[in-house]
């Protein structure tokens, strides 16, 4: 039979700060496609629960971390409709720094 449950093996003790910021810079990113895909099928018409309060919390999260660089950069003109491009920019950030404690992470051990 085999075991469900894997227990999580963050390495030696040293790299147990960067695996948590590694993994909570993913979750951020995993907020932001959320919050996208969630724009993205309202647009389409289809009804989401917003006063889902998990719902309410991944936008909330994402809107924090979008909000800056929407105010930096307007969206752009795709036809008749409006491409906002401040989460991929978001996406892009994070997954640098992501990569960044990734390999200061890996250097020290």
């Amino acid at each position: 039979m085999y075991n469900l449950f894997i227990p999580l093996n963050y390495g030696p003790p040293m790299m147990i700060p960067f695996n948590v910021v590694y993994d909570l810079i993913g979750l951020c990113m995993l907020c932001v496609l959320i919050n996208v895909a969630v724009s993205w099928v309202t647009t389409m018409g289809a009804r989401v629960p917003l006063y889902n309060p998990i719902i309410r919390r991944i936008m909330n999260i994402s809107g924090y971390l979008t909000a800056p660089i929407g105010r930096m950069v307007r969206p752009v003109r795709l036809g008749h409709a409006m491409l906002d491009l401040s989460p991929f920019i978001v996406l892009v950030g994070l997954g640098l720094i992501q990569s960044l404690v990734f390999n200061i992470g890996r250097n020290l051990t």
